[in-house]
């Protein structure tokens, strides 16, 4: 099977890409299917208002960037230009962050730029990490120049469950049933849900807060390719305000406006008010 190109990829989740373009693949193929959701993940990020300042991650996220990546160790970290804003240096002002920051730049200058690069052919394998470099470097830079991005990395599978009883959500297509729960982890309020049943898409699965009227929202983040996530909570985000969380079927065409079309909604177990 021949896979989406990721420039196209990088396309749809911008909102740039004609509604041809890839969807019948994308139907079909659950990889390429999650690697846009990962994109659509970095471009609701980026487009989202600030709801609260930036937080210094922790080295093992830069690490895991590094990893990620496939990125050479780089020596001279230091040279890069601390970052315009006190946000933005809190968040990427630190040897790590440098570092990742550095070899981000070295690897999109141009195969020059690399002596060990050097009339290396670009691989397709090549090319699709190139895209989500690109992506993660967006991100990056976001948060350097204080523009108010708040990103982070988030592998669900490591992610830890929340303790204790969920609350049954209730479904709004016949196959779907859906729980929820809010707790702590580790010092922060985590929504931790699943749905099973889900539809088939050719978008992907995002998970919203809601007010009683199911007026106002807010986007938490995007369901897990099993049906699984667990999401962080804004501290300063009062959840008497937002009771409900709700799962809507979402296209890939760049807004990043509430499809209209919920999966399952209703009240989560636990977790009402702040912290």
């Amino acid at each position: 099977m021949q896979h989406s190109d990721p420039d196209d990829l990088v396309l749809i989740a911008l909102g740039d890409a004609p509604p041809s373009v890839g969807s019948e693949h994308l139907n079909e193929c659950s990889r390429c299917a999650q690697d846009l959701a990962d994109l659509a993940r970095v471009v609701d990020a980026g487009r989202a208002p600030e709801q609260q300042g930036l937080v210094e991650p922790p080295p093992d996220v830069w690490s895991g960037i590094r990893a990620e990546l496939n990125l050479d160790s780089v020596d001279n970290a230091e040279e890069v230009s601390a970052p315009p804003s006190p946000e933005g240096r809190r968040a990427v002002d630190s040897p790590e962050a440098r570092g990742v920051m550095h070899a981000l730049w070295t690897e999109f200058e141009g195969p020059d730029s690399r002596p060990s690069a050097a009339n290396k052919p670009r691989t397709k394998r090549g090319r699709r990490r190139t895209a989500f470099g690109v992506a993660a470097a967006a991100a990056l830079l976001g948060a350097a120049a204080g523009s108010g991005i708040t990103w982070w990395v988030v592998d669900q599978d490591a992610q830890p469950a929340v303790a204790g009883n969920s609350r049954a959500l209730t479904p709004l297509v016949p196959s779907a049933l859906g729980s929820a729960r809010v707790g702590d982890i580790s010092g922060q309020r985590k929504l931790d849900i699943k749905v099973e049943g889900l539809p088939k898409t050719s978008g992907y699965f995002e998970v919203w807060l809601m007010d009683r009227s199911h007026t106002k929202l807010i986007s938490m983040g995007v369901l897990g390719p099993e049906g699984h996530a667990v999401l962080p909570v804004p501290d300063n985000l009062d959840l008497k305000d937002y009771p409900y969380v709700d799962v809507s079927d979402q296209a890939y065409n760049g807004s990043p406006e509430h499809s209209g079309r919920s999966i399952v909604r209703g009240q989560f177990a636990g977790g009402q008010g702040k912290v």
